[in-house]
């Protein structure tokens, strides 16, 4: 099985863009590599294109779009992401430390 960041990057765009554009951004994540463009793991060796995700993991692709709604709506009601992403640290030096090692690793 190779190790890949789409499980993460699905939930983080949920995450982060909310239920309608995180979900939209999946779901033409999933266009593109029906139409062929090698976004998959593995697909220019299994082929690629709708060859590709009718195959095993056509259920594991899918699901990416209920995750991404999922992880969205429950964000959405605590919003506790976005409350930690732009909050004024100044008040918290453990929240700006935090925000600090966040921007390092993923941006």
């Amino acid at each position: 099985v190779p190790m890949t960041m789409q499980t993460f990057v699905v939930l983080l765009l949920g995450i982060s863009l909310g239920p309608k554009v995180g979900t939209m951004s999946v779901i033409l994540y999933l266009a593109e590599g029906i139409l062929g463009i090698p976004v998959f793991s593995n697909s220019p060796e299994k082929g690629s294109g709708i060859i590709y995700f009718t195959g095993p993991t056509m259920g594991y692709l899918i699901g990416f779009i209920f995750a991404s709604f999922l992880a969205a709506k429950i964000n959405y009601k605590s919003n506790k992401i976005k409350h930690f992403l732009f909050h004024d640290p100044s008040k918290n030096k453990l929240q700006h430390f935090l925000q600090a090692i966040f921007l390092i690793l993923f941006l």
